[in-house]
């Protein structure tokens, strides 16, 4: 990513884009997270978000819930954990067919 040095001030600043929670609803996200803190902040946000969490703590226990369900919308990833990376749950998942 290239992000160039300016001095120029932008004349408005927009505001933060917050999901319309009624965008979410119904949305089941799989929280593959090995830290319990991170992902319990991680859930709470989700959740009042509209979303619907099923939580694991590795990415081999997220491929087994993929390998089962044909029900997750999303999956939200912690890059770094012991085992299989993030990175390769997200290329592993990309070839799952649901049972």
């Amino acid at each position: 990513m290239f992000l160039p040095v300016t001095n120029v001030v932008p004349e408005t600043i927009s505001p933060p884009v917050v999901p319309d929670s009624a965008t979410l609803n119904h949305v089941r996200v799989l929280l593959v997270e090995d830290n319990a803190d991170v992902a319990t902040i991680a859930t709470d946000f989700l959740e009042q978000c509209g979303c619907s969490i099923i939580r694991v703590g590795n990415a081999e226990a997220a491929i087994e819930i993929l390998n089962r369900r044909n029900d997750i919308d999303i999956v939200f990833s912690d890059i770094v954990m012991p085992g299989m990376s993030g990175l390769e749950l997200a290329s592993l998942s990309a070839t799952i067919t649901p049972r």
